[in-house]
This record gives structure tokens, sequence and C-alpha cells, in this order.
């Protein structure tokens, strides 16, 4: 499954990086490849496979897009019939977006009006209640201070029966970035209050996870295990099967120092 997933974002994620930044990014300040960008290849698969459930002929699920950025996937998801709204709290975004949609959009089939982007933080967006079906957050609660007012943010807006798809980084190091093991138990305490999970992961995230030392790019890519060797990260792409397990690889490449990196993907149903 991930293998197919990631073939069908391969093609929208080319289609885009070609026509989207032809004159340079312009100020943009994040990837121009996000799919293969840290563990982006492993979340935009999985992200792809559980809204695949959701996008059923005739149906058009309202999705909001919790920081979302400029990337393809916006409109890889629009292309699958979601009704998609992007936020996000860079008041930059919404012209960076209608710049690049121009370009895109009719390469993909898509309507030349350029969708609405909504500039609002988090933790307090002033939409109504129960308004939209399906949220998603690309391991971008993490990084919010007082995540846990954008959580119940999250859970307001969706309505009952709706689906939170939700990946975030876990800090497994002192050095690392993300959630704490103690966070990530409150925060899936906190979902479990009102949310039914639909996918199965264990509460204990375990030590012996993928990361940047033993990733598969490391061990094929001469230019990216030098540039970690050398204390350079991140290089410009992180490629290279990434598994869903999160599980080591074996016969990993001379110790570097660099930050562990682990994700938890999850998927919720509002009770």
């Amino acid at each position: 499954m991930w293998s197919h997933y990631r073939e069908e974002l391969e093609s929208t994620s080319r289609v885009f990086g070609s026509l989207a930044w032809g004159d340079g990014p312009g100020g943009y300040p994040w990837p121009l490849d996000p799919l293969h960008w840290w563990s982006r290849i492993w979340e935009y698969p999985f992200f792809a496979a559980h809204l695949a459930n959701l996008a059923q002929p005739g149906a058009r699920p309202r999705l909001l897009d919790i920081g979302a950025a400029v990337t393809f996937f916006t409109l890889y998801m629009r292309a699958q019939g979601l009704e998609v709204l992007s936020m996000d709290a860079d008041p930059a975004m919404a012209a960076h977006f209608a710049r690049v949609y121009h370009r895109v959009a009719p390469a993909l089939g898509l309507s030349a009006t350029v969708p609405p982007y909504l500039i609002a933080e988090a933790r307090e967006t002033e939409l109504p209640g129960e308004s939209f079906d399906v949220l998603t957050c690309v391991s971008v609660l993490e990084h919010i201070p007082g995540w846990e007012l954008a959580l119940q943010e999250m859970k307001r807006l969706l309505r009952v029966g709706g689906h939170l798809v939700l990946t975030f980084d876990v800090n497994l190091t002192p050095e690392s970035n993300g959630f704490t093991l103690d966070e990530v138990g409150r925060l899936l305490d906190c979902l479990a209050q009102d949310m039914e999970p639909l996918t199965a992961q264990d509460r204990e995230i375990p030590d012996d996870v993928l990361h940047m030392t033993n990733s598969p790019c490391v061990t094929h890519l001469p230019r990216v295990r030098r540039s970690i060797l050398k204390g350079v990260w991140p290089p410009t792409a992180l490629p290279g099967k990434i598994s869903r397990r999160l599980r080591r690889l074996r016969h990993p490449p001379a110790p570097a120092t660099v930050k562990n990196l682990c994700v938890y993907g999850g998927v919720w149903r509002k009770r």
C-alpha cells in the first residue's frame, strides 16, 4: 500500500515541482520538494491511504488542512475529490498559494478559480464548530506553543463522525525535536476523551526506531551520507524507503551526531 500511494504522490509532486516554482521561490521559506523532506516520504502516503477511504464517489468531504503551507499535497487532495481549505498562521502563505495554484491547477485538471486560503492560528481559528468532515495536520502540532489548545480546537471543528488524520515528531533523545514521551501520553489521553482511535499503535514508542543515521538514503546516496557525517543536515531532499513501522535497518553507517527522528501517525473519529 505504501508503494502504491507513494507512486501516486510522486506523479503529482513532479507536476507541481516542474511548474510551481519556475521563476524561483519568491521568498517562500519552506522546502520546495516536501515529499522528499525528512519523514514526509512516509507521512504523505500515510495520509493519502486514509483519505482515499473518505473520498467516495458522490461524496465531497470538507477538509481543513492545518499548517498547510504551500505544497503539492493540497492539490493532490483536491484532485481526489476533497473540498480542501488550507490554513496557516503565516500571512504570506495566501499569496504564495494563489501564485502557485494559477500555474499548476490546469495541468492537474482543477478549476481555474483559486480556492480560499485561511490565515489563522491553530489554537483559535474563529471558524464555526463542527464544520469539517476531516482535519489533517502533517507534523505541525508539535511546533505550536500551547498545542493542547490547538488540539481542543481541532476537536471542536470536527463534526460528529468526522476524522482527524495526524502525524507528529517524537523526541527520543534530549537533543531531538518533537513531543516527549510524556507529551505523547498526554496527547493520546486528550484525544481518547471524545475521539475513537482507528489506527493501532503502541503507547510506548520503541527505542529502536528509524533515525537519520540509519536511513536507507545514507547507505545509498553518498552526498547525503557525507552531509550527515560532516554535520551539514538536512540536505535538500530525503529520498529512500521509510518503513511504516519505523524499524531499525541493518548495517547502519558510521555513527554521526544528528537528531533522532521518530514519527507517530494516527487516525481518530469523533464520537
